[in-house]
């Protein structure tokens, strides 16, 4: 049994070097977003005071004002005043054919100055790559399902790596000590996969439910005895369709605002989203965790008139769809504090080594092999 698990473990490693490797770097990244997205476009995060919501025409004229002729606002997003995010303004969506939402011309304001401090175009942008390299692989279409099948790969290597590791003569105390081989690379391997094995098999498990929710969710649903319930998940279609943004408006944003506040919107304005030529409606969110009493998280205004009404979320959750939630949380490092993102984090970087090390083993055990092979044949 131990040689059919190495056998498993090592072709995994094998056929799966690149496509781990590209999870493991990109899902460390995207544990703390805000901190890679620095990283790559450090502009955007130049905000020198709280977003004014009285300044608010002022930050859309602007924002418009930036972005190429001909296009028009779509959407906003204020981010917490202690992320020092600017204010992130979106244009029309445009098609692309490429995995993700349409792209956006978009621009960020600094609400302290209301200028602009940073724009990007339709190109694909740092966090683009990360988000679809570890989603999708940035492969249409059946690149998602690619990804879950790797991580359910993910799993079985845990497993069976962590069945090569036992010692058979029961002496994991032993086991445990750096020269349990005779080469660095091997002491490496051993030790960083025993101590990440279980963490990379939750990651493994939690990516590939995310990806299969309906097929999980359907063995929850079985288990509980609530058949015919919602699986949870969510739809990741290849290319959203593209939805047109309105030539003109009738109300300002302001007044959009002001419309979803006398509705019971309260705390901070979070995100605005500008009618649509299909359903000339506004959107406005609020962040309600800060106040006391009844507070509407999200309001639509009617264009026309100014009417508003509390949209209603009829989505029933089941077991499975509660479940589902919990392994997004999970695998995005959102449930246990700092001690589990950064043993996420972490299972990332020890994943891309051990992705290296396995095969640089591989390699060194096949060149003695014919070594030997030769060595024979000159006997011979």
């Amino acid at each position: 049994m131990r040689n059919v698990w190495m056998v498993v473990h090592r072709w995994i490693g094998l056929i799966g070097l690149i496509a781990m490797f590209i999870l493991a770097v990109t899902g460390s990244a995207l544990v703390w977003p805000d901190a890679t997205e620095r990283l790559f476009h450090g502009d955007r995060f130049e905000a020198t005071a709280k977003f004014d919501e009285e300044r608010l025409d002022e930050y859309a004229a602007t924002a418009l004002n930036s972005l190429p002729s001909g296009d028009r606002l779509s959407a906003m997003n204020v981010a917490p005043v202690e992320t020092g995010r600017s204010i992130l303004f979106g244009g029309k969506p445009h098609p692309s054919g490429r995995v993700g939402p349409p792209p956006r011309y978009r621009s960020w304001l600094d609400p302290g100055s209301g200028e602009v401090t940073s724009s990007w175009s339709l190109a694909p942008d740092g966090m683009w790559y990360m988000h679809a390299l570890h989603g999708h692989f940035a492969i249409p279409h059946w690149g998602r399902e690619l990804v879950g099948i790797f991580g359910l790969l993910l799993v079985v290597s845990a497993i069976s790596g962590l069945w090569i590791w036992w010692p058979r003569n029961g002496k994991i105390l032993k086991a445990l000590k750096w020269k349990r081989a005779p080469d660095f690379n091997s002491n490496l391997h051993h030790m960083m996969g025993f101590w990440s094995a279980i963490p990379m098999a939750v990651l493994g498990f939690t990516g590939a439910y995310i990806v299969f929710p309906a097929i999980f969710g359907t063995f929850v649903l079985l288990a509980t005895g609530n058949l015919g319930g919602e699986t949870g998940g969510r739809d990741h279609e290849a290319e959203p369709p593209v939805i047109a943004s309105a030539e003109t408006t009738t109300l300002l944003p302001s007044e959009a605002a002001a419309a979803a506040r006398a509705a019971g919107g309260g705390g901070q304005l979070i995100f605005m989203s500008w009618p649509t030529q299909e359903r000339p409606v506004w959107m406005v969110n609020f962040d309600c965790a800060a106040t006391t009493g009844t507070c509407q998280r999200s309001v639509l205004v009617d264009d026309k008139d100014g009417a508003t009404t509390i949209p209603h979320d009829d989505h029933q959750p089941t077991v499975a769809s509660d479940v589902a939630d919990l392994m997004l949380e999970v695998h995005a490092g959102h449930v246990g504090g700092i001690i589990w993102q950064l043993l996420v984090f972490l299972s990332g970087i020890v994943l891309a080594v051990l992705s290296v090390t396995g095969v640089i083993m591989w390699a060194s055990k096949r060149q003695g092999r014919i070594r030997v092979k030769k060595l024979r044949a000159q006997r011979a």
